[in-house]
């Protein structure tokens, strides 16, 4: 009788070891086989009315509302926000009965219930740029200062501000010292613009859309030129400006038209020519970290966001149908994976800005498409391959593991 127990519990014992091992070298495989091939759940928020609406900057939440802008509409444009869940989408400002004219590409910029941003010379009687302010329900609009272009201001504000402290930090498409633009600063009562720095007409280019990021001592940005542009950094006192990289031909890399995004000492960003970068701040460490194919949409990569060392983007062109993608890819380059193709009509064409971020889900616009072929907001929601994982592991596990239960509970 001892033997027999003794038998069964050395069986019982080896059955729980080479489950063990199984669990051991299942679940890091699963969660990688997950992490590439998670389906990620698609939705229409709003279509925006009557063309030639559509959104014109990229989406940027506080809590669980996301502001935004559209390049036409009331005039030159307006701002807007919506709930996450797609409810209650109000215009709260219609650009063009102010001064001021068609907001930046790179919409707004939110710091507590106050919305900042730039509005740029697209018509001929307009002027030539602004930098507004207003509070998130539309009320409190006013100028902070219009620009007086060269040679001693910038003009044709594209990049969007960034807030540091108290001071708001930005840059031009033309103006200053060469008419090739500007990197600014101004006080976030509209005091105290100083030109920090004027670029010089060469095959490093402009200043890019989107905004400048910040470490709190340097400001990062890249310049567009087709085909060279750069990625730059510059004191927050104007001082000590450096091009980090210059893009070229020959580099695989070129025609940067997007911001970076920062993470640690780390900048990450895309080019035209379709590859996803990474650089040291302090200018080394230089790597493309992929180069899209036709079929993923390179040619038309817009800007980044990073959510646990994962980027997220979007493509223009690209995908299943050529209409373009939302992709996503390790910060070390590896797991690249295309998580939706646009396929047109009702769903939209043509995603054109950053992507935001809330929670697990990301949200964009398309420039057409959409009920009314003007653009749309949508969501795309990514599941956490850690839970997908634990699910699948037990539903595959569970069949070998509960007789092993039994006879070890009918054993004692």
């Amino acid at each position: 009788m001892f033997s027999r127990r003794v038998r069964r519990a050395s069986g019982l014992a080896e059955r729980m070891l080479h489950m063990i091992r199984i669990t051991k070298w299942f679940i890091p495989v699963l969660l990688v086989v997950l992490s590439r091939t998670a389906l990620a759940e698609f939705k229409v928020l709003h279509s925006f009315g009557l063309p030639p609406l559509g959104a014109y900057g990229t989406l940027r939440p506080i809590g669980s509302v996301l502001y935004g802008t559209s390049e036409f509409g009331g005039g030159n444009g307006t701002a807007f926000k919506i709930n996450a869940d797609g409810t209650g989408y109000e215009d709260i400002h219609l650009f063009g009965t102010n001064n001021d004219s068609t907001p930046s590409p790179s919409g707004l910029t939110p710091a507590g219930s106050i919305l900042y941003g730039m509005t740029g010379a697209i018509l001929v009687n307009a002027p030539i740029g602004t930098i507004f302010q207003m509070n998130t329900d539309g009320t409190g609009y006013s100028l902070l200062h219009t620009f007086a272009g060269q040679p001693n201001e910038g003009s044709s504000p594209i990049g969007g501000v960034t807030l540091v402290d108290s001071t708001l930090y930005g840059t031009t498409a033309r103006g200053g010292s060469f008419n090739n633009g500007t990197v600014y600063k101004i006080g976030i009562d509209g005091t105290d613009l100083t030109l920090l720095h004027s670029f010089p007409n060469n095959f490093l280019g402009y200043p890019n859309i989107g905004p400048l990021v910040s470490d709190g001592a340097y400001l990062y940005g890249t310049t567009y030129s087709f085909p060279g542009g750069s990625v730059f950094k510059i004191g927050l006192d104007g001082s000590g400006f450096e091009t980090l990289h210059a893009f070229s031909v020959p580099s695989g890399a070129f025609g940067s038209y997007a911001e970076v995004i920062l993470n640690g000492s780390t900048l990450y960003g895309t080019t035209d020519s379709g590859a996803v970068y990474k650089i040291n701040t302090d200018g080394t460490g230089y790597q493309i970290l992929h180069s899209l194919l036709a079929s993923e949409g390179a040619g038309g990569v817009n800007g980044l966001i990073l959510s646990n060392d994962v980027l997220y983007g979007t493509c223009l062109n690209g995908g299943d149908y050529n209409l373009g993608t939302v992709f996503k890819l390790n910060t070390d380059g590896t797991g690249f994976s295309i998580l939706h193709s646009f396929a047109g009509g009702l769903n939209g064409t043509n995603p054109n800005t950053t992507l935001a971020l809330i929670g697990n889900t990301l949200y964009g616009t398309t420039g057409s498409g959409g009920m009314n072929r003007s653009g749309i907001i949508f969501a795309l929601t990514v599941p956490e391959p850690s839970s997908l994982a634990l699910g699948i592991l037990a539903t595959l596990v569970m069949p070998f593991l509960l007789p092993t239960l039994r006879r070890a509970s009918k054993n004692r």
